[in-house]
Order: structure tokens, then sequence, then C-alpha cells
């Protein structure tokens, strides 16, 4: 059921909206925000659904492509999200899975970057750090 609000999470607080909302969803619309990646991208993977996303260069420089329902446009979004939810249920769960090991893969990503950021700049570093895979 795709149910229509007045604006994004109507009125709800960050807490509901996060997990009565997202936390029942199969798919996150994520729009660009003010730049050009968004934080909504980030949220709806945390929450275990599938991006739903316009095609953008910065999508195709990450350590692994993003699983995820990506269109050049949002009608294409659109008829890509009709397509899985009635007929290919299977395959979005499928998606679903990759999304959310990306979303984990990323995590443990960014912390080791961040870890080996630490370490250089306080000089503790005592070996070259193997990159993530």
């Amino acid at each position: 059921t795709v149910e229509y609000t007045k604006g994004f999470s109507s009125g709800s607080s960050p807490f509901f909206y996060f997990n009565r909302d997202l936390g029942t969803a199969k798919i996150g619309l994520t729009p660009r925000g003010s730049g050009v990646e968004t934080h909504r991208l980030a949220e709806v993977l945390r929450m275990g659904l599938v991006p739903a996303l316009k095609d953008a260069p910065y999508l195709h420089a990450t350590f692994r492509e993003l699983p995820g329902i990506i269109g050049e446009n949002w009608t294409v979004v659109a008829e890509q999200i009709k397509w899985y939810l009635t007929e290919a249920p299977d395959e979005l769960e499928t998606l679903a899975g990759d999304a959310a090991q990306f979303s984990q893969d990323l995590s443990q990503c960014m912390k080791q970057d961040m870890n080996f950021i630490l370490q250089s700049a306080f000089g503790i570093l005592k070996k070259t750090p193997r990159p993530f895979r």
C-alpha cells in the first residue's frame, strides 16, 4: 500500500518516523537533498530497506556497486518499484539482503578508515592496514 501524506514523515516525531513508518517499509525513497549525496540513503540502508533513487555519479564511486532500485529519472524508478512489488517479490527480498550487507560492509569500511586516519594523526600506526575487502 502506498500512503500519501502532506509532507515528509507527515509531522511524526523522528522516533515514530524511523521505527514505525520506515520499520514497516520494504523500499525507501532517497531523493537528493541540498547536496549531491543524501543522508536519506544512509538512513534507508541502516533500516534494512532497499533504496530507490535517481542515478548519480557518486553511486558508482563506492567500494562496490550500491544494491538498490536506481533509474535515470523518478518515472523509471517508480516503474521498477512496481515491477519488484508485483512481479518479483523474491528478487526484492534478495536485493534487501544485499542492501543490508552493503550497509554493514560500508560501516566496517568507514570504521577502518577512521582508525587509520586517527592512528596516523597521532603517530601510533604500527603497520600498514589491510585494505577493506
